[in-house]
């Protein structure tokens, strides 16, 4: 009988953590970890945060040291050795871009996310920087110490943290937002108007409700064009729309795709043995919609579910979805998934840069958003992960304390 194999595509948080966990469920077949990339698989949210506005842009912070790989068994493959260019449901296997082929019991799809790129003219300009690898990061963190004027194209999180550390080594700085507001795919207005408020205080330029429809480039300078026709003159731009799944693997194998590889609770696709999970997975939520979600803590947590499966386990309880985001002296933390809301109630001072503010729909508690805040932030992740009940009746009482509120749930 040969030894069962599970083929993982894709090193980032979700494939290392999945390749990790199969070993630490006990599995004692062949884990084989494929990524096109050169280089140990390295951690990515920092590049946004205060990477940019760090003294040794070339040091990464890698996911696992090698050791790691090489303890556990893990055969990791990287560059052309790892890059997946067929897929043989039938005979499951894969081909790689070596020329060799792999054959699986069980194949784990991790290709996780990559940036969207400014559908305008002019928008693949060489001078146009965008954040996704180490390698972009190390080129932002160069160029920020040199530009004057960055122009940064949306205002979600990684354009508002890239924002806020531009600003912070001393260029002028201007986000164009297409939408009326910031983050507003993430975030209430309460929060989104906090933030908006905090980054004009820092001197950052806010253009909302603005697109941009032509990008030019004038020697040392490049020109972006409103769809008012107003110019705005930078000597770097930097663009942050949003990210799109990386399908590519899931296109040779032929499962669906909706908004990202579409599975079941388990992470499973329409065909048994090929599973999805982290970035590039459009995942069934409780309330019967479906989402895709780019959060660290998503992709662990789906990684660790995907483990317990192949390995014959019982699902664990799934944990809500939680995020985070630097943005000059604001620690921006957020719990669940808010965008049913029917009802927000805040507690403690926007004005005063520290307060939560609590989401419900139908008089549930569905999540919330603490700005500078940790410790209601986490008595909130206990509440939601404990599945206590809480309304809005309870929080109008002079004294609310969620971190006790948490403790008796």
């Amino acid at each position: 009988m040969s030894t069962p194999r599970v083929v993982i595509v894709g090193a980032g948080h979700a494939g290392v953590q999945a390749a990790g966990s199969i070993r630490a469920e006990g599995f004692d077949g062949t884990v084989v970890l494929l990524d096109e990339h050169h280089g140990l698989p390295y951690q990515r949210p920092p590049l946004s945060k205060d990477y940019l506005k760090g003294d040794d842009p070339a040091q990464r912070s890698l996911l696992r040291p090698q050791s790691f790989f090489v303890k556990n068994s893990i055969d990791l493959r990287l560059g052309q050795d790892g890059q997946v260019v067929g897929v043989d449901r039938s005979a499951r296997t894969v081909s790689l871009a070596s020329g060799a082929s792999l054959s699986y019991d069980h194949l784990v799809i991790a290709t996780g996310s990559r940036n969207r790129r400014l559908p305008v003219p002019g928008g693949n300009l060489p001078s146009i920087l965008q954040l996704r690898t180490h390698d972009d990061a190390v080129g932002l963190h160069d160029r920020l110490r040199r530009a004057s004027r960055v122009a940064v194209v949306g205002g979600g999180f990684v354009g508002l943290e890239i924002a806020a550390s531009a600003r912070t080594l001393g260029a002028q700085v201007t986000v164009i937002e297409s939408l009326p507001r910031l983050m507003a795919r993430s975030v209430t207005e309460i929060t989104a108007a906090h933030l908006a408020d905090l980054h004009r205080s820092e001197g950052v330029e806010l253009l909302l409700s603005t697109s941009v429809t032509r990008i030019v480039d004038r020697g040392s300078k490049t020109v972006l064009v409103t769809g008012a026709g107003d110019e705005i003159e930078a000597d770097l731009v930097v663009v942050g729309i949003g990210a799109e799944a990386v399908t590519d693997v899931a296109e040779l194998a032929g499962v669906p795709i909706d908004n990202g590889i579409v599975v079941d609770e388990l992470f499973r696709t329409d065909d048994p043995a090929i599973y999805a999970i982290g970035d590039c997975a459009n995942t069934p939520r409780a309330d019967g919609q479906r989402t895709r979600l780019e959060s660290v803590q998503s992709a662990v947590e789906q990684a660790k579910a995907v483990a317990r499966t192949i390995c014959g386990r019982p699902p664990a309880v799934r944990e809500v979805p939680w995020f985070w985001s630097n943005q000059h002296s604001a620690r921006l933390q957020i719990v669940g998934l808010v965008g049913a809301r029917d009802a927000e109630y805040v507690l403690g001072e926007p004005d005063r840069g520290s307060f939560n503010v609590l989401c419900f729909a139908q008089d549930r508690f569905i999540g919330g958003e603490s700005v500078n805040s940790p410790k209601d932030h986490l008595a909130m992740r206990r509440l939601l992960d404990r599945g206590a009940t809480l309304t809005v009746e309870e929080l109008t009482h002079s004294a609310v304390d969620l971190a006790a509120m948490a403790g008796r749930a």
